[in-house]
């Protein structure tokens, strides 16, 4: 296009015409949201008598949408219907979120990056994990998940951070959070435990993904392979591990006893590469292994194939069970 947009000049024009169609006293709002890792995304809000809780709709996956031909005006439309639909449910009462026994049986946790988010961890309770950080949140039930934000992209998985702020209010320490958060986590997300090759067949079979894959935790006293078979080549097994939701699944190395249990299976200790926020992949120990490749290999996947928002870490680490511990390589 030759009178292409810059990207500020896109946001502007969405904000004017949603203000425009929104004429009545409502207000549109441009602001950058931070995310995990340090990113800030550009995303837009309403604010009106109708309703007291507005979704934000980011604007960066609209923007590549222009660049690729769509017109502005099917893209407008879009998010109208987005805040329309929003705007139907009425009002949300969030004083709930006042009181430390309406939320504490859904407060939840899940690991982060340390030193990517310096600046948030400045705001939030925190606990330091090697080089990573355990952060806390508000998890919605599916059903008011679905009847507040009705979108399919947040409905199961829809949640509040929970700020220092937070504590202040509640009269809580960190103890008092973790203490829920970890009870929590481990019973509403249960750990996933899966073959590599398992998951690598079912996606070339187009069966789906993992939830057509064993659940290895599921089986009593069984000793798991150590090599695979993929295109008639001999590999080193390798196991995902993650949770059931694959929402932050990095965090079920918190879970009590859940290395010690995979080391069992394994039947050595084990390599833990940190694939994603929602998965680690697990490399069973062995005189082969190259600490050096699978950390050059982290690098690469972690700068080439990831969003930045769904970095770990570049480290890799290392289950001993004599000792029963996890520690950086």
């Amino acid at each position: 296009m030759d009178n292409m947009m810059t990207y500020k000049e896109f946001t502007e024009k969405i904000r004017k015409s949603l203000e425009g169609y929104f004429d009545d006293g409502s207000s549109v709002r441009l602001c950058n949201v931070k995310k995990n890792n340090g990113i800030e995304k550009c995303g837009v809000s309403l604010f009106s008598n109708k309703c007291n809780l507005s979704p934000t709709v980011y604007l960066e996956e609209y923007y590549s949408r222009y660049e690729q031909g769509e017109v502005p005006a099917q893209i407008i439309h879009e998010i109208i219907t987005i805040f329309e639909d929003n705007r139907n449910k009425g009002n949300f009462d969030i004083s709930f979120f006042t009181e430390f026994d309406s939320v504490s049986d859904r407060i939840m946790c899940k690991l982060i990056n340390s030193e990517m988010n310096e600046e948030l961890l400045s705001m939030v309770p925190h606990i330091r994990y090697m080089d990573l950080a355990v952060v806390f949140f508000y998890l919605f039930p599916d059903d008011d998940a679905q009847k507040t934000f009705g979108r399919p992209d947040i409905d199961s998985r829809a949640s509040i951070l929970i700020y220092q702020s937070h504590l202040e209010l509640w009269g809580k320490n960190l103890e008092d959070l973790k203490k829920a958060a970890y009870e929590n986590t481990q019973k509403l997300s249960n750990p996933d435990m899966i073959k590599m090759d398992d998951l690598m067949l079912s996606l070339l079979e187009r069966r789906g993904s993992y939830t057509d894959c064993e659940n290895l935790l599921d089986l009593e006293d069984t000793k798991l392979p150590r090599e695979m078979v993929f295109y008639d080549q001999v590999m080193p097994q390798m196991f995902i591990l993650t949770n059931r939701q694959r929402q932050y699944g990095a965090t079920v190395m918190l879970y009590e006893g859940i290395l010690k249990k995979v080391a069992d299976k394994i039947g050595s200790g084990y390599y833990v590469i940190p694939s994603s926020v929602h998965e680690v992949i697990l490399v069973p120990d062995s005189p082969e292994t190259s600490v050096g490749f699978l950390k050059n290999m982290v690098r690469e996947v972690n700068r080439t194939e990831l969003a930045r928002t769904e970095v770990l870490s570049d480290s890799v680490y290392y289950y001993n069970p004599l000792v029963d511990e996890l520690s950086v390589c």
